[in-house]
């Protein structure tokens, strides 16, 4: 089966869900672009970037998980960039 005979993609236009895409902008797994190309199809999505986090410590950084809090919660304005991770970065 091709991606192209499964892609859903047009599909999100018609969501009038809110949505948050909260990524690295250095996930070396899932790019930074396919947040941006997803969210782009969606008119009530954000896009809030973290620097450093990765694939998985962005789900215990404590500014991410404020951020998905503040969202679900619809508490405050999202900010679009994330601190940074500190140097040397805690080990989580």
């Amino acid at each position: 089966m091709r991606f192209s005979d499964i892609d859903r993609l047009d599909d999100l236009e018609r969501l009038a869900l809110p949505a948050l895409f909260l990524h690295d902008v250095r996930d070396d797994e899932v790019q930074f672009e396919h947040a941006l190309r997803l969210s782009a199809r969606m008119r009530n999505a954000r896009v809030a970037r973290t620097h450093g986090l990765g694939p998985h410590r962005i789900v215990r950084d404590y500014a991410a998980v404020g951020a998905i809090a503040n969202f679900v919660a619809g508490h405050g304005a999202i900010p679009t960039d994330l601190p940074a991770l500190p140097r040397p970065a805690p080990i989580y």
